[in-house]
Protein backbone atom coordinates (compact mmCIF):
# COMPACT_ATOMS: atom_id res chain seq x y z
CA UNK A 1 0.00 0.00 0.00
CA UNK A 2 1.59 3.22 -1.13
CA UNK A 3 1.59 6.28 1.11
CA UNK A 4 -0.03 9.47 -0.15
CA UNK A 5 2.95 11.45 1.12
CA UNK A 6 6.67 10.80 1.09
CA UNK A 7 8.04 9.87 4.52
CA UNK A 8 10.48 12.17 6.26
CA UNK A 9 14.19 11.57 5.75
CA UNK A 10 14.48 10.76 9.44
CA UNK A 11 12.54 7.55 8.82
CA UNK A 12 14.94 4.64 9.13
CA UNK A 13 12.66 1.80 8.03
CA UNK A 14 14.95 0.61 5.25
CA UNK A 15 13.47 -2.86 5.14
CA UNK A 16 10.07 -1.49 4.21
CA UNK A 17 11.66 0.62 1.50
CA UNK A 18 13.43 -2.38 0.02
CA UNK A 19 10.27 -4.48 0.12
CA UNK A 20 8.33 -1.72 -1.59
CA UNK A 21 11.00 -1.30 -4.24
CA UNK A 22 10.80 -5.00 -5.02
CA UNK A 23 7.01 -4.78 -5.29
CA UNK A 24 7.25 -1.78 -7.64
CA UNK A 25 9.80 -3.53 -9.83
CA UNK A 26 7.74 -6.71 -10.00
CA UNK A 27 4.66 -4.69 -10.95
CA UNK A 28 6.60 -2.99 -13.75
CA UNK A 29 7.85 -6.32 -15.11
CA UNK A 30 4.39 -7.85 -14.85
CA UNK A 31 2.75 -4.93 -16.66
CA UNK A 32 5.40 -5.07 -19.37
CA UNK A 33 4.77 -8.78 -19.85
CA UNK A 34 1.03 -8.21 -20.02
CA UNK A 35 1.48 -5.55 -22.70
CA UNK A 36 3.63 -7.88 -24.76
CA UNK A 37 1.10 -10.69 -24.60
CA UNK A 38 -2.13 -8.72 -24.95
CA UNK A 39 -1.25 -6.17 -27.64
CA UNK A 40 -0.02 -8.71 -30.13
CA UNK A 41 0.31 -12.45 -30.34
CA UNK A 42 3.94 -13.35 -29.91
CA UNK A 43 5.25 -15.60 -32.61
CA UNK A 44 7.43 -18.39 -31.26
CA UNK A 45 9.22 -20.76 -33.58
CA UNK A 46 9.50 -24.35 -32.34
CA UNK A 47 12.86 -25.18 -30.84
CA UNK A 48 15.00 -27.49 -32.96
CA UNK A 49 16.19 -30.08 -30.43
CA UNK A 50 19.07 -31.11 -32.68
CA UNK A 51 20.43 -27.60 -33.33
CA UNK A 52 19.65 -26.14 -29.91
CA UNK A 53 19.63 -28.98 -27.36
CA UNK A 54 20.29 -26.76 -24.34
CA UNK A 55 17.34 -24.51 -25.08
CA UNK A 56 15.14 -27.55 -25.64
CA UNK A 57 16.01 -28.93 -22.19
CA UNK A 58 15.31 -25.70 -20.36
CA UNK A 59 12.30 -25.54 -18.05
CA UNK A 60 9.48 -23.88 -20.07
CA UNK A 61 8.28 -22.03 -16.96
CA UNK A 62 11.70 -20.46 -16.50
CA UNK A 63 12.35 -19.58 -20.11
CA UNK A 64 11.07 -16.13 -21.17
CA UNK A 65 12.87 -15.63 -24.50
CA UNK A 66 12.26 -17.55 -27.70
CA UNK A 67 13.35 -17.51 -31.33
CA UNK A 68 10.77 -15.54 -33.30
CA UNK A 69 12.20 -15.34 -36.81
CA UNK A 70 14.70 -16.90 -39.20
CA UNK A 71 17.44 -14.45 -40.22
CA UNK A 72 18.48 -13.59 -43.71
CA UNK A 73 22.14 -13.07 -44.53
CA UNK A 74 23.88 -10.17 -46.19
CA UNK A 75 26.66 -10.57 -48.70
CA UNK A 76 29.34 -10.38 -46.02
CA UNK A 77 27.58 -13.00 -43.90
CA UNK A 78 26.03 -10.60 -41.40
CA UNK A 79 22.67 -11.94 -40.16
CA UNK A 80 19.74 -9.64 -40.91
CA UNK A 81 16.39 -9.59 -39.12
CA UNK A 82 13.43 -7.40 -40.08
CA UNK A 83 11.74 -5.86 -37.02
CA UNK A 84 7.92 -5.44 -37.13
CA UNK A 85 6.37 -2.09 -36.18
CA UNK A 86 4.68 -3.37 -33.02
CA UNK A 87 8.07 -4.39 -31.59
CA UNK A 88 9.39 -0.86 -32.06
CA UNK A 89 6.36 0.54 -30.25
CA UNK A 90 7.15 -1.53 -27.19
CA UNK A 91 10.61 0.00 -27.04
CA UNK A 92 9.17 3.51 -27.19
CA UNK A 93 6.76 2.63 -24.39
CA UNK A 94 9.66 1.76 -22.10
CA UNK A 95 11.36 5.10 -22.73
CA UNK A 96 8.86 6.95 -20.54
CA UNK A 97 10.49 5.52 -17.42
CA UNK A 98 13.84 7.15 -18.23
CA UNK A 99 15.02 10.66 -17.36
CA UNK A 100 18.16 12.38 -18.57
CA UNK A 101 20.21 14.65 -16.32
CA UNK A 102 22.75 17.14 -17.63
CA UNK A 103 25.28 18.90 -15.43
CA UNK A 104 26.06 22.51 -16.20
CA UNK A 105 29.68 23.59 -16.70
CA UNK A 106 31.20 21.64 -13.83
CA UNK A 107 33.28 18.61 -13.06
CA UNK A 108 30.64 15.91 -12.90
CA UNK A 109 30.41 13.95 -9.61
CA UNK A 110 31.19 10.25 -9.70
CA UNK A 111 28.50 7.74 -10.54
CA UNK A 112 28.54 6.36 -7.01
CA UNK A 113 27.98 9.79 -5.49
CA UNK A 114 25.17 10.57 -7.94
CA UNK A 115 23.55 7.23 -7.15
CA UNK A 116 23.76 7.79 -3.38
CA UNK A 117 22.43 11.36 -3.49
CA UNK A 118 19.57 10.77 -5.89
CA UNK A 119 18.36 7.59 -4.22
CA UNK A 120 18.35 9.55 -0.99
CA UNK A 121 16.19 12.21 -2.62
CA UNK A 122 14.09 10.32 -5.12
CA UNK A 123 14.14 6.70 -3.99
CA UNK A 124 11.27 6.69 -1.52
CA UNK A 125 8.93 4.66 -3.69
CA UNK A 126 11.38 2.85 -5.94
CA UNK A 127 15.07 2.33 -6.45
CA UNK A 128 16.70 4.70 -8.92
CA UNK A 129 19.27 3.28 -11.31
CA UNK A 130 21.99 5.45 -12.80
CA UNK A 131 24.16 5.18 -15.87
CA UNK A 132 26.61 7.73 -17.22
CA UNK A 133 25.98 8.63 -20.85
CA UNK A 134 28.55 11.27 -21.64
CA UNK A 135 31.01 13.67 -20.11
CA UNK A 136 28.27 15.78 -18.52
CA UNK A 137 25.15 13.62 -18.63
CA UNK A 138 23.54 10.68 -16.83
CA UNK A 139 20.45 8.62 -17.56
CA UNK A 140 18.12 7.61 -14.71
CA UNK A 141 15.55 4.84 -14.60
CA UNK A 142 12.60 5.86 -12.40
CA UNK A 143 9.86 3.18 -12.54
CA UNK A 144 7.47 5.03 -10.20
CA UNK A 145 5.32 7.50 -12.16
CA UNK A 146 4.65 9.92 -9.27
CA UNK A 147 8.36 10.16 -8.50
CA UNK A 148 9.15 10.71 -12.17
CA UNK A 149 6.64 13.56 -12.42
CA UNK A 150 8.03 15.17 -9.27
CA UNK A 151 11.60 15.01 -10.61
CA UNK A 152 10.66 16.47 -14.00
CA UNK A 153 8.36 19.12 -12.55
CA UNK A 154 11.14 20.55 -10.42
CA UNK A 155 13.55 20.40 -13.41
CA UNK A 156 16.61 21.72 -11.54
CA UNK A 157 18.57 19.79 -8.92
CA UNK A 158 21.90 19.93 -7.12
CA UNK A 159 24.48 17.20 -6.61
CA UNK A 160 27.57 18.14 -4.61
CA UNK A 161 27.48 21.87 -5.55
CA UNK A 162 26.78 21.15 -9.22
CA UNK A 163 23.59 22.19 -11.01
CA UNK A 164 21.86 19.37 -12.88
CA UNK A 165 18.95 19.83 -15.25
CA UNK A 166 16.59 16.94 -15.98
CA UNK A 167 14.40 16.18 -18.97
CA UNK A 168 12.38 13.18 -20.18
CA UNK A 169 14.05 10.76 -22.55
CA UNK A 170 11.90 10.15 -25.61
CA UNK A 171 14.37 9.02 -28.27
CA UNK A 172 18.06 8.71 -29.03
CA UNK A 173 17.99 12.29 -30.32
CA UNK A 174 17.29 13.54 -26.82
CA UNK A 175 20.71 12.35 -25.65
CA UNK A 176 22.22 15.47 -27.19
CA UNK A 177 20.90 18.14 -24.89
CA UNK A 178 21.26 21.84 -25.76
CA UNK A 179 23.54 24.00 -23.64
CA UNK A 180 21.71 25.49 -20.67
CA UNK A 181 21.58 29.29 -20.97
CA UNK A 182 18.71 30.20 -18.63
CA UNK A 183 16.89 28.99 -15.51
CA UNK A 184 13.60 29.90 -13.80
CA UNK A 185 13.93 31.60 -10.42
CA UNK A 186 11.53 32.84 -7.76
CA UNK A 187 12.04 36.54 -7.06
CA UNK A 188 10.33 38.99 -4.71
CA UNK A 189 9.58 42.50 -5.93
CA UNK A 190 9.38 45.05 -3.13
CA UNK A 191 8.50 48.75 -2.89
CA UNK A 192 6.21 48.54 -5.89
CA UNK A 193 4.42 51.91 -6.24
CA UNK A 194 0.64 51.82 -5.94
CA UNK A 195 0.21 52.86 -9.58
CA UNK A 196 2.08 49.73 -10.67
CA UNK A 197 0.63 47.31 -8.13
CA UNK A 198 -1.37 45.22 -10.61
CA UNK A 199 -0.77 42.09 -12.64
CA UNK A 200 -0.16 44.25 -15.71
CA UNK A 201 2.24 46.53 -13.83
CA UNK A 202 4.15 43.57 -12.40
CA UNK A 203 4.54 42.14 -15.89
CA UNK A 204 6.22 45.37 -17.00
CA UNK A 205 8.55 45.42 -13.99
CA UNK A 206 9.46 41.73 -14.29
CA UNK A 207 10.24 42.15 -17.99
CA UNK A 208 13.34 44.05 -16.86
CA UNK A 209 14.66 40.85 -15.30
CA UNK A 210 13.88 38.31 -18.00
CA UNK A 211 10.81 36.34 -19.06
CA UNK A 212 7.97 36.52 -16.48
CA UNK A 213 6.35 33.12 -16.01
CA UNK A 214 4.13 32.86 -12.95
CA UNK A 215 2.88 34.71 -9.90
CA UNK A 216 3.07 32.91 -6.57
CA UNK A 217 -0.66 33.41 -6.17
CA UNK A 218 -3.21 33.89 -8.96
CA UNK A 219 -4.26 37.17 -7.33
CA UNK A 220 -2.49 40.07 -5.62
CA UNK A 221 -2.40 39.53 -1.87
CA UNK A 222 -4.02 42.58 -0.21
CA UNK A 223 -1.93 41.97 2.92
CA UNK A 224 1.27 42.27 0.86
CA UNK A 225 0.62 45.69 -0.65
CA UNK A 226 3.64 46.83 -2.65
CA UNK A 227 5.20 43.36 -2.80
CA UNK A 228 4.88 40.47 -5.23
CA UNK A 229 6.47 37.05 -5.52
CA UNK A 230 6.89 35.84 -9.09
CA UNK A 231 8.79 33.32 -11.18
CA UNK A 232 11.04 34.72 -13.89
CA UNK A 233 13.27 32.91 -16.36
CA UNK A 234 16.64 34.63 -16.31
CA UNK A 235 19.68 34.24 -18.56
CA UNK A 236 22.78 32.83 -16.92
CA UNK A 237 25.24 34.99 -18.87
CA UNK A 238 23.76 38.22 -17.49
CA UNK A 239 24.00 39.73 -14.00
CA UNK A 240 21.16 39.39 -11.52
CA UNK A 241 20.04 42.99 -10.86
CA UNK A 242 18.98 43.97 -7.36
CA UNK A 243 16.77 46.81 -8.55
CA UNK A 244 14.56 47.65 -11.54
CA UNK A 245 13.93 51.27 -12.53
CA UNK A 246 10.40 51.91 -13.78
CA UNK A 247 9.93 55.15 -15.74
CA UNK A 248 6.84 56.78 -17.17
CA UNK A 249 6.58 59.12 -20.14
CA UNK A 250 6.51 62.17 -17.86
CA UNK A 251 10.02 61.33 -16.63
CA UNK A 252 8.97 60.01 -13.22
CA UNK A 253 10.61 56.82 -12.06
CA UNK A 254 10.57 54.39 -9.17
CA UNK A 255 13.19 51.90 -8.01
CA UNK A 256 11.75 48.47 -7.25
CA UNK A 257 13.86 46.20 -5.06
CA UNK A 258 14.51 42.65 -6.29
CA UNK A 259 15.28 39.78 -3.92
CA UNK A 260 16.11 36.28 -5.17
CA UNK A 261 14.96 33.25 -3.19
CA UNK A 262 18.01 31.39 -4.48
CA UNK A 263 20.88 31.97 -6.89
CA UNK A 264 23.10 29.32 -8.49
CA UNK A 265 26.54 28.87 -6.99
CA UNK A 266 29.34 30.95 -8.45
CA UNK A 267 32.86 29.62 -9.01
CA UNK A 268 35.65 31.73 -7.52
CA UNK A 269 38.15 30.35 -10.04
CA UNK A 270 36.46 30.80 -13.41
CA UNK A 271 33.54 33.07 -12.50
CA UNK A 272 30.98 30.72 -14.07
CA UNK A 273 27.64 29.98 -12.45
CA UNK A 274 26.39 26.52 -11.53
CA UNK A 275 29.31 25.12 -9.54
CA UNK A 276 31.85 25.93 -6.86
CA UNK A 277 35.63 25.99 -7.15
CA UNK A 278 36.08 22.38 -6.05
CA UNK A 279 34.02 21.28 -9.09
CA UNK A 280 35.64 23.70 -11.56
CA UNK A 281 36.72 22.31 -14.92
CA UNK A 282 40.00 24.24 -14.81
CA UNK A 283 43.20 22.34 -14.03
CA UNK A 284 43.47 23.79 -10.54
CA UNK A 285 39.80 23.15 -10.01
CA UNK A 286 40.30 19.53 -10.97
CA UNK A 287 42.93 19.10 -8.26
CA UNK A 288 40.68 20.77 -5.72
CA UNK A 289 37.78 18.55 -6.73
CA UNK A 290 39.86 15.40 -6.37
CA UNK A 291 41.04 16.39 -2.91
CA UNK A 292 37.58 17.44 -1.81
CA UNK A 293 36.06 14.24 -3.19
CA UNK A 294 38.35 12.08 -1.06
CA UNK A 295 37.70 14.19 2.00
CA UNK A 296 33.93 14.46 1.69
CA UNK A 297 31.86 11.76 0.01
CA UNK A 298 28.83 11.75 2.27
CA UNK A 299 25.83 14.01 1.68
CA UNK A 300 22.64 14.42 3.67
CA UNK A 301 19.70 16.29 2.17
CA UNK A 302 16.17 17.30 3.10
CA UNK A 303 13.25 17.07 0.69
CA UNK A 304 10.47 19.62 0.92
CA UNK A 305 7.06 18.15 0.23
CA UNK A 306 5.90 15.25 -1.88
CA UNK A 307 5.08 14.60 -5.52
CA UNK A 308 1.38 14.70 -4.73
CA UNK A 309 1.38 18.14 -3.13
CA UNK A 310 4.25 19.78 -4.99
CA UNK A 311 3.43 23.50 -5.33
CA UNK A 312 5.00 26.02 -7.71
CA UNK A 313 6.95 27.36 -4.75
CA UNK A 314 8.69 24.06 -4.11
CA UNK A 315 9.10 23.12 -7.78
CA UNK A 316 11.98 25.45 -8.45
CA UNK A 317 12.38 27.92 -5.61
CA UNK A 318 13.32 25.54 -2.84
CA UNK A 319 16.66 24.08 -3.74
CA UNK A 320 17.59 21.26 -1.40
CA UNK A 321 20.27 22.00 1.23
CA UNK A 322 23.41 19.92 1.15
CA UNK A 323 25.33 19.16 4.29
CA UNK A 324 28.53 17.17 3.93
CA UNK A 325 29.83 14.70 6.46
CA UNK A 326 33.12 12.91 6.77
CA UNK A 327 31.61 9.45 6.72
CA UNK A 328 32.83 7.71 3.59
CA UNK A 329 30.82 4.70 4.65
CA UNK A 330 27.50 6.50 4.13
CA UNK A 331 28.77 8.24 1.09
CA UNK A 332 28.57 6.14 -1.98
CA UNK A 333 27.48 2.73 -0.88
CA UNK A 334 30.14 1.60 -3.34
CA UNK A 335 27.38 0.94 -5.85
CA UNK A 336 28.85 2.68 -8.77
CA UNK A 337 25.55 3.25 -10.45
CA UNK A 338 25.72 1.06 -13.44
CA UNK A 339 22.71 0.31 -15.59
CA UNK A 340 22.50 -3.41 -16.20
CA UNK A 341 19.36 -3.81 -18.20
CA UNK A 342 17.38 -1.15 -16.45
CA UNK A 343 18.63 2.17 -15.25
CA UNK A 344 17.87 6.23 -11.44
CA UNK A 345 17.54 9.49 -9.45
CA UNK A 346 19.68 15.46 -6.31
CA UNK A 347 20.70 17.07 -4.04
CA UNK A 348 20.82 20.54 -3.17
CA UNK A 349 22.93 23.11 -1.85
Amino acid sequence: MENSEWPALSTKDTSRKKDHAVVVRSKVLKQSSQVDDSSTQRIRLPTDKVRFPWAARMNPQTRNLHRVTVPEYMEDGTPKVTIPDHVLLHGLQNHKEYVIGQFYRCMVPSGGLVYAVLNRLWGRKCEIFVKKLGEFSYIFHIPDEATRKFVLQRSLWHVDDCIMFVAPWTSSDSLTLPEITSIPLWVSLKNIPSTLYSILGIEWIASGLGEPMLSYKPWLDPTMLGEAKIMVEVELDKPFPKKVAAWDKQGNFSLIDVEYAWLPASCERCGQLGHKSKRCLSVSGHKAATTAGKRNESLVAHVFGSPADASPDMNIQKVLDISTTTSQEAAVDKRDATLPDTPVPSQAK
